[in-house]
């Protein structure tokens, strides 16, 4: 089976834990405009100050994605959604626009 996430808020991260729990075959695809991995905006105010580190606004790493086996599409925006085909098509951003 071949699984999509879309986005890379809370709920994707929770969703790619709990399938890679009980599904360590399944491909999954994570698409997300981001092009970073999963960040709190929380400290981002101390972050443009200058008193907290880039590195201290991420909850998950590069790794974390790696770790679960999940391809990473950062920086991508999904374009369409045929649910006939089952079939996702992203492009890169800088291509979207």
């Amino acid at each position: 089976m071949e699984i999509v996430i879309v986005g890379n808020g809370p709920a994707a991260v929770s969703a790619l834990e709990v399938i890679r729990e009980f599904d360590r075959d399944s491909r999954i695809t994570l698409i997300s405009q981001e092009p970073v991995p999963f960040y709190s905006p929380c400290p981002l105010a101390e972050y443009i100050e200058g008193t907290v580190s880039r590195e201290h606004l991420f909850l998950r790493d590069e790794g974390f994605y790696a770790a679960l086996e999940i391809t990473t599409r950062f920086g991508w925006e999904v374009v369409r959604v045929d649910t006939a085909a089952q079939e996702v098509v992203a492009v890169p951003i800088a291509e979207a626009e």
